[in-house]
């Protein structure tokens, strides 16, 4: 029972994000929908001049341009989470799994975060190279609309952050509760990785996931996560920007090699301090 409840729990809190997700995009189209109607000059146009009519221009600007709607929405969802703590009389540190973390703890966690952007880019490169996908943390496109710091605040910093708290605050705690620590990484990483509602993300995502869980599991504090997702983030954009990882397959294996270094000596000196409850 204790299980089931868990999970229904998790799908009922994911429904109710995707939900305003959807609010949230229906808003921001109808909006450039009414502003390009009007003429509004805050609205950029110059490269959607050549489709016809203002319907079409509408889905190819919200399109190009999703980070703004994505970004109210996950405000709206800390407002909701802010809301159910007033009326329930929780403190945010209980929801969320916010607890102080040693300076060694958060080296390692950004340790952590380093050696994953150089292990899984180079995995990346082999399974491009082998199968012909395109795997892109970033597409050229987004840097062509949006500005690299733009990017580094909105994807870098704000987007982990709201995602931690989300995923490994909220959906990490009902299922370590419903189904103990191991289970609950597990299951929490798998819809932290579905919840991108794309292959090529999902599996891009799904080692993050499964590190930062396990992260705040044994650190016992949700800023653990946090350190990690923001820094493999930030590296990434920046990496991708400069198209760093345009090198040869001995020269990725030793990036790979390094990151797996990384990867170790970040886990190895992260501290246990598991304050997380189980069955």
């Amino acid at each position: 029972m204790k299980r089931l409840k868990a999970i229904l729990e998790c799908i009922l809190l994911l429904g109710i994000v995707y939900l305003i997700y959807e609010i949230m995009y229906f808003a921001y189209n109808y909006i450039i929908f009414y502003g390009l109607q009007q003429g509004w000059e805050l609205i950029r146009i110059d490269a959607y001049t050549h489709i016809g009519d203002i319907e079409s221009m509408t889905l190819e600007y919200v399109s190009d341009h999703p980070l703004e709607y994505t970004l109210i929405s996950w405000l709206m969802v800390a407002c909701l989470f802010l809301i159910i703590a007033v009326f329930s009389k929780q403190k945010l540190s209980q929801i969320f799994a916010i607890r102080q973390m040693n300076l060694k703890n958060s080296l390692a966690s950004m340790v952590i975060g380093i050696g994953l952007v150089f292990l899984m880019n180079g995995l990346i490169r082999f399974v491009s190279a082998a199968t012909d996908i395109e795997f892109s943390y970033l597409s050229s496109s987004t840097f062509r609309v949006y500005n690299l710091w733009f990017l580094m605040v909105v994807v870098g910093i704000m987007t982990p952050i709201f995602e931690e708290m989300f995923f490994r605050g909220v959906v990490l705690s009902r299922l370590s509760h419903g189904f103990g620590p191991i289970t609950g990484i597990l299951l929490s990483s798998v819809m932290f990785s579905l919840s991108h509602m794309n292959l090529v993300q999902s599996i891009y995502v799904f080692p993050v996931g499964l590190l930062a869980a396990f992260l705040v599991y044994k650190t016992g504090s949700i800023l653990s996560a946090i350190w990690l997702h923001t820094l493999y983030n930030i590296l990434n954009i920046y990496l991708a920007k400069i198209d760093f990882f345009q090198y040869n397959s001995v020269q990725l294996l030793i990036l790979m090699l390094i990151g797996i270094c990384l990867l170790g000596i970040g886990l190895y000196q992260s501290e246990e301090h598991n304050v997380i409850e189980t069955p």
